[in-house]
């Protein structure tokens, strides 16, 4: 679908219609940003994915990874790890063993990043940095030719539906986003 009409040039913003339809899809929902049909004719050279490693974030790698088989395309797999601890205090003056907290959750996140992207059998480069996901994300919406992640996890597994990341993703990406639904047990994408 097409951006809402108080989008941006050249941003994606959720209209109406498709923030309707949004809760009841049970397939991939796709928004382009406001102005690409008047763009030269888009390429996927460079698709990111946001990921976290839930269920969600592993769907979304694997709908992203056969996207960019077929465009043959690399990923750009990028994992955040946020950098603001429960107790308000930044990660990394949170201290376990003599080392920063953040650091062994930016290792494992991007072990478990680097070992399902490989899984999909396309090129890709793996990344997990600390910051707020929606801010991450959004910065790498501007280095790639679109953006897949995966739904909230507050709605019906088959389902669409959008947390706090997929929305801000949702208000003011620079290139397309693809929001993949919730899996179910029986799913295979």
């Amino acid at each position: 679908m097409g951006s809402g009409r108080r989008a941006g040039d050249s941003q994606v913003r959720l209209g109406k219609k498709a923030q309707d339809l949004l809760y009841h899809l049970g397939c991939a929902l796709a928004i382009a940003p406001r102005g690409m049909s008047n763009r030269d004719q888009p390429q996927l050279k460079r698709i990111g994915i946001g990921f976290d490693d839930g269920p969600e974030a592993q769907a979304a790698l694997e709908l992203g990874g056969a996207v960019a088989r077929a465009a043959r395309a690399a990923l750009e797999v990028r994992g955040v790890v946020d950098d603001l601890g429960s107790s308000g205090l930044a990660a990394d003056e949170v201290v376990l063993g003599g080392e920063p907290i953040i650091v062994g959750r930016r290792k494992s996140l991007l072990d478990r990043a680097r070992a399902n992207a490989q899984a999909t059998g396309v090129p890709a480069r793996v990344d997990v940095c600390p910051g707020d996901p929606a801010d991450v994300l959004c910065s790498l919406g501007d280095e790639v030719d679109l953006l897949v992640v995966g739904s909230g996890r507050s709605g019906p597994a088959g389902r669409l539906s959008l947390g706090k990341t997929g929305s801000a993703l949702l208000d003011g990406a620079a290139c397309p986003v693809l929001i993949v639904p919730r899996p179910t047990n029986d799913s295979a994408l």
